[in-house]
């Protein structure tokens, strides 16, 4: 089934709006989702909608919620996101870090209470292209263990980088710092898809599975491919929002 990306994006900017976000954030949101669907990055798109909707009527997410200012010291800019829909606080700071870098030469966003940003080279990408080299961390839940281990001690702490190239097209890498990213799985549990590929996921005893549902924050979910390069990010996400590493999301209800 093709859908007129056009529409899809209408179609999902009118559930959030009708949820309570206003109308401008509504469509940015919808947006990034079908950027990311158009770009191939289907585990980052539109099916995404179902999370947001639960954790709104949850009320883990806070659709009306806006960016406020905690501190500005120039270069630097530390943001409150209120739990709000995660996309707009990233084009929040996306806006902040390159207009602070064209005045600065270097510039520093950082963001609490977010919730999911979505794909995190939509970002970056748009701060390579003002002619600034852009990195962007991010921390979340813990629900994966380091590699050997069963207990979820990490996120999957997604990080990305861009880089403007001049008249060639912009460098934007963007991954997991796990063997995969976790809404690969909840996308192919979604699907129906009967196995995923060996090496995505661990079961509770730690044991490789192929099991599509397998529960997402389930330890071993990622296999810990990239367990060597995973505990710096974390650290970088939340040094810069002072928070303490901890196991547990504190303004979740």
């Amino acid at each position: 089934m093709t859908v007129d990306a056009a529409r899809l994006r209408a179609f999902l900017a009118g559930l959030l709006a009708a949820l309570g976000t206003p109308p401008d954030n509504a469509d940015l949101v919808a947006g990034l989702l079908v950027e990311a669907d158009l770009r191939g990055v289907d585990s980052h798109g539109a099916h995404l909608m179902a999370l947001y909707v639960s954790r709104i009527r949850s009320g883990h997410l806070r659709p009306a919620a806006e960016p406020t200012v905690l501190a500005d010291h120039g270069a630097s800019v530390h943001l409150d996101a209120g739990l709000g829909l995660g996309q707009v606080a990233a084009m929040a700071a996306v806006g902040l870090a390159t207009e602070r870098s064209a005045r600065h030469g270097t510039a520093v966003v950082s963001v609490r209470e977010a919730t999911h940003l979505g794909a995190l080279g939509a970002y970056t990408g748009r701060v390579a292209e003002s002619g600034h080299i852009a990195f962007l961390f991010q921390n979340g839940p813990t629900f994966v263990p380091p590699y050997g281990g069963i207990t979820p001690i990490f996120s999957t702490n997604p990080l990305s980088y861009a880089v403007p190239t001049g008249e060639e097209p912009t460098i934007v890498y963007d991954v997991a710092t796990t063997a995969v990213a976790g809404n690969k799985v909840l996308l192919a549990k979604k699907r129906g898809d009967p196995t995923i590929p060996a090496g995505w996921a661990n079961d509770e005893h730690g044991r490789p599975t192929t099991d599509p549902s397998t529960q997402l924050h389930a330890p071993g979910v990622g296999a810990g491919r990239r367990h060597n390069v995973r505990p710096p990010f974390p650290m970088a996400g939340r040094v810069g929002n002072r928070r303490r590493a901890r196991a547990s999301e504190p303004s979740w209800p």
